[in-house]
């Protein structure tokens, strides 16, 4: 009996063989139960899943919980190489399994993290703010000891340009837009690092207590929609209010 090689088999099944070696080969095969025995145990091993089924089963299960495909496929069988060592069937086909599972994994996490922990494919695209006095930068809803003479500036992180404007009120005064180049405010490009903007704010005036706002959005806003926002003290759709407090030491 003509010995088979296993090699052989596994470049049949891969499609590596010219159409004429092939035709021996299968014929040999054929000629020895053992061997058609092997060959059909491998390629039930075998997948035809193809990227774009992939991708369908993906786009199909897109906003559900854990895709029904990525169950099916799971474990995912296995096949002797060539050597006889144990090798994952369709290696590229699982691959591409591995890499969209922990892809969309990261983009669908359980719950919602906090902005600092979201990861997308493209960085941050909600804009993030903190006030910075005397080189320290403070989240929103801090107290911060500053008075007349202390300068204020932003530190900021979006994967969009950001439209910027900073407001104010002195011992529970009006509302005023700290005065700039622009009343309108300024815009920021796109960085995925803390990054601080150029811009600087000088306190002056005789108060004792004063609340600052930076409000973000993804362009101008009119001066109404902006002083709402700040009373009511919520962020919305097209609009984030971060508040902070500061207050002059004795």
């Amino acid at each position: 009996m003509t010995r088979i090689s296993l090699r052989k088999i596994d470049a049949l099944l891969s499609g590596e063989l010219g159409e004429e070696e092939a035709s021996r080969l299968r014929e040999e095969i054929n000629a020895s139960p053992e061997a058609k025995a092997y060959v059909d145990r491998q390629k039930a091993l075998r997948s035809a899943l193809t990227w774009n089924d992939i991708r369908r089963a993906v786009e199909a299960d897109k906003g559900s919980g854990l895709p029904g495909w990525f169950r099916s496929l799971s474990p995912f069988p296995i096949a002797p190489n060539r050597f006889g060592w144990p090798r994952i069937a369709f290696a590229s086909g699982a691959f591409a399994l591995l890499a969209l599972g922990a892809a969309w994994w990261k983009m669908h996490l359980p719950g919602d993290a906090i902005a600092g922990e979201r990861f997308t494919a493209k960085g941050i695209r909600l804009a993030e703010a903190q006030l910075q006095v005397g080189g320290q930068a403070y989240p929103a809803g801090s107290l911060i000891a500053a008075g007349p003479g202390d300068t204020l500036g932003i530190t900021y992180r979006s994967g969009d340009t950001v439209h910027v404007q900073v407001w104010y009120r002195e011992e529970h005064g009006d509302l005023r837009a700290f005065p700039g180049k622009d009343p309108l405010g300024f815009a920021l490009p796109p960085v995925t690092a803390w990054s601080p903007a150029p811009q600087r704010i000088l306190l002056d005036g005789t108060w004792r207590h004063q609340e600052v706002w930076i409000i973000l959005s993804p362009g101008i806003l009119e001066t109404d929609r902006i002083r709402e926002a700040i009373r009511s003290g919520r962020s919305g759709p097209g609009i984030t209010v971060l508040a902070f407090r500061l207050a002059r030491g004795n």
